[in-house]
């Protein structure tokens, strides 16, 4: 049973399919009336810190709040209206973080991501364990299609 008015969440990442399943869940959450929830996560990486940048952490933070950040402005900008939005970047596993979100949600939205076709259809780890155990509708959105050299160059 879905919850009609609980929000759409959407898992975003600095791939193409990130930033076209944010511009589904948008256009669908505008159409339905609902809340979009924008969610980034993000892991600290085991990198050496440089003292005057600050620490790891706070460097990959700051690149997830830009990733979503620019992924938002690029999806709005050719957006008529859009849905009262909520956004996030938190840090931990991808998976577990959107899994949590998708508790109160209505579904969930998420890029194909980068996984070889065959191998769990084509999807990326976190959308192939975030269809395994949601708790609620998963919408997969594919890699936007790459245009040939020749329709690159006819434009």
């Amino acid at each position: 049973m879905l919850k009609t008015d609980a929000p759409i969440v959407v898992g975003v990442d600095d791939t193409g399919a990130g930033r076209a399943a944010l511009a589904v869940a948008m256009n669908e959450a505008s159409r339905r009336g609902v809340a979009l929830d924008v969610v980034t996560a993000w892991t600290a990486q085991r990198l050496v810190s440089v003292p005057s940048a600050g620490t790891a952490g706070e460097l990959e933070r700051a690149r997830a709040q830009g990733v979503q950040d620019g992924a938002v402005a690029q999806v709005l900008r050719r957006m008529a209206g859009y849905p009262t939005l909520s956004r996030q970047v938190v840090e931990g596993d991808p998976a577990g973080v959107l899994l949590a979100m998708a508790r109160s949600a209505v579904y969930l939205v998420l890029g194909a991501g980068g996984g070889v076709f065959g191998e769990d259809w084509g999807l990326g780890s976190v959308a192939a364990q975030c269809i395994r155990s949601a708790p609620c509708p998963v919408l997969i959105v594919p890699r936007p299609m790459r245009r040939s050299r020749q329709e690159r160059m006819s434009r």
